[in-house]
């Protein structure tokens, strides 16, 4: 729901199309099949229908974007990540022996490029924790809820959107970003940044010859569409309780990933024994 939310709004545009063609506006020769398309759905599951209110915050025109290079709905931005967000972490290269400390088998957990990819946590069985006072050391900016965990290499421009206080501890090959909530919101950059066009953006700032990465210089200078905030704040609050509600499943998935991966070799090799009549109960 949140990729086809943001993909109408922000990347087909189709509140601004509707609100086009209701006026008689000229539509863009490039915005044409899509506009097409767009005039063959029943008017009572258009927004201008649904909510009128909401549909008057969306322009009714478009204008071609230089730095983008498209057509945006007439009045939104183009701006960079560097202006978009209010905080970059940044501490690769940063180990616990660097630091004067240790790993140790219970704390804060520190995750690395390995534990991030499609949108979640992995392998969460290799994370490693540190205690308190390395944290402390470690993460002088700590991680908040909304904030977007992104690799830096190795591979590039994977991420997870933190919907949850949990005190992570960014290790190996990954960056941390924060949108200011002015330009941009949490959930807005995330899907954003998952763009074709961002994506491409991220690609092309890459150096590098065997593995590719992005220096945060480079990555403050990606750039991020910006609509005006009532729209940013209406996406948000739609897509809020998903976010958090999908990020609970995939905890509850992994919890028991790891929890068949432990008990099933147990019981092959009869360690540890099912209860006569236990399965019949189930």
């Amino acid at each position: 729901m949140a990729q086809v939310l943001f993909k109408s709004w922000f990347v087909d545009f189709d509140p601004v199309l509707d609100n086009a063609m209701a006026a008689g506006n000229k539509i863009p020769e490039a915005l044409q099949a899509m506009a097409e398309k767009r005039s063959l759905v029943p008017d009572e599951q258009k927004l201008l229908s649904k909510n009128p209110e909401l549909a008057s915050q969306f322009p009714s025109s478009f204008e071609y974007n230089e730095t983008l290079g498209k057509w945006i709905p007439e009045g939104w931005e183009d701006k960079t990540i560097d202006e978009v967000t209010a905080l970059v972490i940044d501490h690769r290269g940063k180990t616990p022996k660097k630091l004067g400390g240790d790993w140790v088998d219970y704390g804060y957990p520190a995750i690395s490029a390995k534990n991030v990819k499609d949108r979640k946590l992995i392998r969460q069985d290799t994370i490693r924790f540190v205690n308190e006072e390395l944290y402390t050391k470690w993460m002088k900016e700590p991680i908040q809820k909304g904030d977007i965990i992104m690799t830096s290499e190795a591979p590039m421009g994977e991420m997870f959107f933190v919907s949850d206080d949990t005190p992570y501890c960014l290790s190996q090959r990954l960056y941390g970003l924060r949108a200011n909530g002015i330009d941009t919101t949490p959930m807005y950059l995330f899907g954003w940044l998952h763009t074709k066009i961002a994506r491409a953006d991220l690609e092309a700032r890459c150096t590098g010859t065997t593995v590719t990465g992005i220096k945060q210089s480079e990555l403050r200078k990606v750039v991020v569409l910006s609509p005006p905030k009532l729209i940013l704040k209406t996406y948000e609050s739609k897509i809020d309780a998903l976010y958090s509600k999908v990020n609970t499943d995939q905890e509850q998935t992994e919890t028991l990933t790891q929890l068949r991966d432990t008990l099933l070799p147990q019981l092959i090799s009869g360690k540890v024994r099912v209860p006569e009549g236990f399965v019949e109960k189930i």
